[in-house]
Parts: structure tokens; C-alpha cells; sequence
């Protein structure tokens, strides 16, 4: 099953329109990145955020995921029902895929794969942290 294929599977109940899959608010996000300095996107993760405790949850995260060899990216899912991430679902997507709604998180995290996936939490944090010096 190609990636294209796999996408559409894991939005099927969210997308009726080919304009809602390509719509980067209901799966874009798993053919670009999120625009990080979109003021949505930006007050989002400020919303989610609970500075340094959000910004441990996401080093955390960013880690446990590192360790997960590429083949065993199944695993993420024991990972997000452990009691240290379970409560910061909501910020683990955003810093994903930049939106607060979307596909499960576990599938779209293996569909996405490892490297996106930390690239995008090490970006998220960033964005966080210079959110947060701002304040």
C-alpha cells in the first residue's frame, strides 16, 4: 500500500472532498510541513503549551522516540498510552503535524515516519521556546 493510499485510509471518515485532503488543516500535514509561522499554528501550540513542562514533554517524546529502532515505529503507541505522554496527546499532535484534530495519532506518526516526526518535534520546540521568551 502506497503512502498516498495509506493517508487516505487514516482520514477517510474526515475527508468527503479532494479539496479536504490536500486542506493542510485536515491532512496536509502528511505531505508538507506545518507552517510554523502561521499565526494559528503559533497560538495553537501557545494554548497547548504550559511552558517548561510542555517543552520537557516534547525533549521527552522527542527522545523516547529517537530510541524506537526505524522497523519498530509501532511502538509508539505503547509510548503514548504510557502515563508520562497520555496527558500530552494534544501537544504531541500539534508539534506532528502543527493542528490540533486530525487521524490517530499513532498511525499518523508511523505513517509519517521517524525522521519527519523528529524533525518536526525539534521545530515545534523551537517554536515553543522562542514563543515563551516572548511572553
Amino acid at each position: 500500500q502506497g503512502y498516498v493510499q495509506s493517508a487516505l485510509e487514516l482520514v477517510k471518515d474526515r475527508v468527503h472532498y479532494l479539496s479536504d485532503f490536500v486542506a493542510t488543516d485536515r491532512c496536509g500535514y502528511f505531505f508538507k510541513e506545518p507552517d510554523w509561522g502561521a499565526q494559528r499554528v503559533l497560538e495553537l501550540g501557545t494554548k497547548l503549551s504550559r511552558r517548561e513542562e510542555s517543552l520537557d514533554l516534547l525533549q521527552n517524546f522527542r527522545d523516547s522516540v529517537s530510541a524506537i529502532p526505524d522497523q519498530e515505529l509501532h511502538q509508539v503507541g505503547q509510548l503514548l498510552k504510557s502515563k508520562q505522554f497520555k496527558k500530552g496527546q494534544k501537544l504531541l499532535r500539534w508539534a506532528s503535524t502543527g493542528v490540533e484534530v486530525g487521524a490517530a495519532l499513532t498511525s499518523t506518526i508511523q505513517l509519517l515516519g521517524k525522521q519527519t516526526v523528529l524533525r518536526r518535534l525539534d521545530r515545534a520546540q523551537a517554536v515553543l521556546t522562542s514563543a515563551h521568551q516572548e511572553a
